[in-house]
């Protein structure tokens, strides 16, 4: 089985210069003969809208969902008040790493991002 899956986040033209996007889509699963569906979700930043950085919205302390402060200018995990700053480093809190980024392509105007 192929691990490496490109998955479809949107259009570049959602990405607000400097500021993290968050995109939400839905991807299809298949273990054995079990089809399912996941929610799949990445913030995407870009400060010139042709350079983009893909970044995980899990906190990398224990998984939990970060959510973007714009007041703050950064990421809050609201389950052990983890801080991370705009490009995904850590800035406090518990995290032992920064937020986990994706490769990402971009094909016709389209953002792609690779999961393996």
């Amino acid at each position: 089985k192929n691990t490496d899956e490109w998955i479809r986040l949107g259009s570049v033209s959602k990405v607000e210069l400097n500021t993290p996007t968050l995109f939400k889509t839905t991807i299809e699963t298949q273990t054995g003969w079990i089809n399912a569906e996941e929610e799949f979700s990445a913030y995407v930043l870009t400060t010139n809208g042709q350079d983009f950085n893909v970044m995980s919205n899990i906190c990398t302390h224990l998984g939990c969902r970060v959510r973007w402060i714009p007041d703050q200018d950064g990421f809050f995990c609201p389950c052990h008040n983890g801080i991370f700053a705009k490009d995904g480093s850590v800035v406090s809190g518990p995290p032992p790493r920064p937020l986990d980024r994706f490769e990402v392509k971009v094909e016709d105007g389209v953002l792609f991002v690779k999961r393996g």
